[in-house]
């Protein structure tokens, strides 16, 4: 599996959530909400700065040269296309932290995951645990904050046990 299928991955879960979570809300209430959340990071992180994860380079393996014919970033952007959401949506989609903070490391996207490493496990246990943060994070009333947690992380756990698959181990459990 490559950084790049990992990304992919990693958009369409976040893409499910965003779906899910409009037809829960409705759209322009989603927006709404999308965008008090991200003044609160923002805010937290001025007053709170604190070390964000970063992938370590020996999980992977890099690509030979003639491994892709694709841009990987094309590749990105194709899936992102093909995943049809509204343009305010997959802007909030191209900004989800996690995403960012993957796609700004020093990694070639067409790298592989080193299969005798732990990396891909912990990368797996790093976006669960950053979609859980992005999750809470959303300013909604505590009378549906469960609900919407658990609308919010089916998706993901269903990107853990795909993920995994595609890393040769064997999946948590069944979704």
């Amino acid at each position: 599996m490559t950084v790049v299928e990992f990304l992919i991955l990693l958009l369409t879960a976040q893409t499910h959530v965003l779906q899910r979570l409009a037809a829960f809300f409705g759209e322009d209430e989603l927006l709404e909400l999308l965008e008090r959340a991200n003044e609160a990071q923002e805010t937290q992180a001025e007053t709170n700065p604190k070390a964000t994860f970063s992938p370590e380079k020996s999980w992977f393996i890099a690509a030979p040269l003639h491994l892709t014919k694709t841009s990987p970033y094309a590749e990105l952007e194709g899936t992102v296309r093909e995943l049809n959401l509204p343009a305010v949506l997959e802007f909030h989609l191209w900004a989800y932290p996690f995403y960012r903070t993957i796609i700004e490391s020093p990694l070639d996207l067409k790298m592989t995951f080193h299969s005798q490493r732990p990396g891909g496990e912990a990368l797996v246990r790093e976006a669960l645990n950053q979609a859980k943060i992005w999750i809470h994070h959303l300013p909604v009333h505590p009378a549906l904050a469960e609900q919407v947690r658990t609308l919010g992380m089916t998706p993901w756990l269903r990107f853990q046990n795909d993920v995994m698959k595609r890393l040769g181990a064997r999946p948590l459990s069944s979704v």
